[in-house]
């Protein structure tokens, strides 16, 4: 008897009787009835406020993803409907080899060293008052970004370039779907958040660095754009480092304002940024001061490469560059180092070259 009565006496409620301690948990669990019929008339109030939230912060979560994605695709069709695109992309077997990088939405540019010698034209704007038909539309476009010629604006991008003056070309990777679509050119923090209408959008859109010039030509013309895990942008980029993909189909086309290229795979590389990190490397040069400095980027680029390619590359080849972040801290970049084929080369000739 005495060994019950101390028990009951460590209860913080006190005494050995029962009815005071089954009120105190019936206060403590008013949620529940104390008949066990179920949750009280309070309870279940409380539970669909809760419900309520819990489906309100997913919706949110679906619609921020859902609508950019929805804006992007629909300017790309209206940019695509404009130009007369060809939907249909090259078709390529299927990569058997795993991806280079993990894929991530981060994106940050690095800044060309040279970027104070480089004078990037101005920004236009997203929209110009040139009527599509405008005879003069090649001279419109030589004021607007301060060029002191005027050359040829190719027929299919004036549409869009009417749409948005900072239209700078077409990018498009035969054995990929998804990267079919316009470059850009303009500030660089501005379109890693804009699409091509000017929208604000977290996708971005793919621009062309705003050191590069596209008339004249600089040496390397350097494309950026999101790693995003929907494929969108160059969130499919890395299936390029494949080479039963490349050997299927290894053309990339890229048509600026004014000339259309064809472009083969030099290097697929993976660098980093941090200069302390012993892969670092840096891409960014639109532009070399000699030829010692051009080979050495090439040296470097093939040093780096990932898949086993040896196409060769001469002082007067033009290079195109296509970039994405690989990592989450930002730190690492997926690069894909093209050269343009050369007036003497046929695509069946290079492919038979370069990727048997």
């Amino acid at each position: 008897m005495t060994q019950k009565q101390g028990s009951h006496n460590l209860n913080p409620d006190g005494g050995p009787g029962g009815k005071r301690t089954q009120g105190r948990r019936g206060n403590r669990g008013a949620l529940w009835q104390a008949s066990g019929k179920g949750m009280s008339f309070r309870g279940k109030i409380l539970l669909g406020v809760l419900g309520a939230l819990l489906l309100w912060a997913v919706l949110s979560l679906i619609f921020r993803w859902a609508l950019p994605n929805r804006q992007e695709k629909e300017a790309l069709e209206e940019a695509r409907a404009l130009v007369g695109a060809t939907l249909e992309p090259t078709s390529a077997p299927a990569p058997t080899e795993a991806p280079l990088p993990e894929e991530t939405e981060a994106l940050v540019v690095l800044s060309s060293p040279r970027a104070a010698e480089t004078t990037a034209a101005p920004r236009v704007g997203s929209a110009t008052a040139i009527p599509q038909s405008a005879p003069n539309v090649a001279a419109a476009v030589s004021t607007a970004r301060g060029l002191t010629t005027s050359p040829e604006l190719l027929q299919e991008y004036i549409a869009l370039y009417a749409k948005n003056s900072d239209m700078g070309g077409w990018l498009k990777v035969r054995a990929i779907k998804n990267i079919d679509f316009p470059i850009v050119r303009g500030k660089n923090d501005y379109y890693i958040h804009h699409d091509f209408n000017g929208r604000e959008n977290v996708n971005g859109t793919a621009f062309l660095d705003e050191t590069c010039k596209d008339w004249p030509r600089d040496k390397n013309l350097i494309i950026y754009a999101h790693n995003l895990k929907s494929g969108e942008m160059f969130g499919e980029l890395h299936r390029l480092g494949s080479l039963t993909l490349l050997r299927g189909n290894p053309f990339v086309d890229f048509d600026t304002l004014y000339e259309k290229g064809v472009y083969i795979p030099v290097s697929v590389y993976v660098c980093s940024v941090d200069p302390a990190d012993p892969t670092y490397f840096n891409f960014n040069l639109s532009s070399f001061r000699s030829r010692t400095e051009f080979e050495g980027y090439i040296q470097r680029a093939k040093e780096l490469n990932r898949v086993s390619i040896n196409v060769d590359v001469i002082e007067s080849d033009e290079l195109l560059t296509l970039v994405t972040c690989r990592d989450e801290a930002g730190m690492e970049r997926f690069v894909v180092l093209l050269r343009r084929l050369r007036a003497d080369e046929t695509e069946s000739a290079a492919r038979d070259r370069y990727f048997r």
